[in-house]
């Protein structure tokens, strides 16, 4: 609130200058045409003043007081044509100058920074921005560090102690007998289901362990998983390391560059992070949970950095619930094909009406397509080019995963 304050009044005092300046510019041609007669008129004094004093003859003296009378008419006239000139159209320009740094300059100012502007980032160069978020990689805390900060201890008494118990069994039973892989990620799934954290990290390294060189992306992407959880959502070097073993098995591994643009985030280079989770989102189905998450971290993350072009893909629909299934299936042949028919519909007088995503109206031409609606299908298609007419991205989503066939 402070920093708007004092951006509003620091916007109004160079507002005012600018107006001050533009009014004296105004009035400036009128000024000097008047210090210049009062100029000339002070000469014709002294040359009377001289001619008194005897410094000047006769002759001399009317000599220069005609030069100097000359020069005081076009001085005159001067300043009678600065008069005219400035009045109308002068005020005219001047008002119209500053109606345009009033309402353009400030309200443009104010736009653009709400646009690409962040109150909450010191002022910085940009050389002083990356060396301070290198001082921030370099020094962050370990893992260790950040779960010594927190309780983690309530978690697990909190569970149930009947799945504390099984779980301490089955903790007890691998610890006794032969490596198994099997039963490790089930430890791995139950320690995490009482809060044991620090024991789930542990299974997870013996998992690790026992594959040796065959672990998979997945398997590193799991160790991150539980290293940021218990660490409240922080990413340290310890998860880095596995982020990079993840790659390394997977450059597509969505877990692990989802971390990784989180760990650039909590680093000071949301740059990196928007460059990332822009690729990222893209590849992702739009069910994915990753993809939910980054629906809501990514725009601030942008805002963060200044950046604006960033394309969140459209949120999925709803699917139907397991009683509507029921519901339908319990239907007869035709009961079920009219609720069908009556859905795909309501779809499509909601898209008339009201508009929606390219995912829907994806939907309403495959169904419709589905159903036998050929020629409904093949309006909506054409409605919805002419709706995502000026988005490229969701025309190309919507000719390539549509049924119809833009050649018949």
């Amino acid at each position: 609130m402070i920093f708007w304050l004092a951006g509003t009044a620091l916007s109004a005092a160079v507002t005012t200058l600018l107006v001050m300046a533009l009014i004296r510019h105004r009035d400036t041609p009128h000024e000097d045409a008047q210090r210049e007669v009062e100029f000339y008129k002070s000469q014709l004094a002294s040359v009377e003043d001289d001619l008194q004093q005897n410094r000047l003859s006769a002759v001399d003296a009317e000599q220069a007081r005609r030069e100097v009378s000359r020069r005081l008419l076009r001085a005159h006239e001067r300043t009678t044509a600065s008069c005219s000139s400035v009045g109308t159209a002068s005020r005219l320009s001047t008002s119209l100058a500053c109606i345009l740094v009033i309402l353009v300059f400030l309200p443009g100012s104010a736009a653009l920074y709400w646009l690409i502007g962040n109150p909450n980032l010191p002022d910085l160069s940009l050389s002083e921005r990356l060396r301070a978020a290198e001082l921030a990689y370099a020094t962050r805390p370990s893992q260790r560090e950040i779960v010594a900060g927190r309780d983690l201890n309530s978690i697990t008494t909190e569970a149930d102690p009947e799945l504390v118990r099984l779980v301490g069994e089955l903790r007890t039973s691998l610890a006794a007998a032969e490596p198994d892989l099997e039963g490790l990620r089930m430890l791995v799934r139950s320690e995490l289901s009482i809060g044991n954290f620090a024991a789930a990290i542990q299974a997870q390294r013996d998992i690790l362990a026992l594959l040796d060189g065959e672990a998979r992306a997945t398997d590193f992407s799991q160790m991150t998983d539980l290293l940021v959880i218990e660490a409240g959502g922080y990413v340290s070097p310890e998860a880095e390391a596995a982020i990079y073993q993840a790659l390394a098995r997977d450059p597509e591994n969505p877990a692990a560059r989802y971390y990784l643009g989180l760990m650039y985030a909590q680093t000071g280079r949301p740059d990196l992070t928007v460059n990332i989770w822009n690729r990222l989102i893209e590849d992702l189905p739009p069910t994915s949970p990753i993809a939910a998450d980054l629906r809501l971290r990514l725009p601030a993350a942008a805002q963060a950095a200044g950046i604006t072009n960033i394309n969140l893909p459209p949120e999925p629909l709803p699917r139907p619930s397991s009683e509507d299934i029921a519901a339908a299936e319990s239907m007869s042949v035709e009961d079920r094909a009219e609720f069908i028919t009556g859905m795909v519909e309501s779809l499509r007088n909601r898209l008339d009406e009201d508009g929606g995503s390219a995912i829907e109206w994806t939907m309403l031409i495959n169904s419709q397509m589905t159903i036998g609606q050929y020629n409904a299908a093949r309006m909506s298609y054409e409605r919805a080019l002419e709706v995502f007419a000026d988005s490229p991205d969701d025309l190309q989503f919507i000719m390539e995963s549509t049924d119809l066939d833009p050649a018949q």
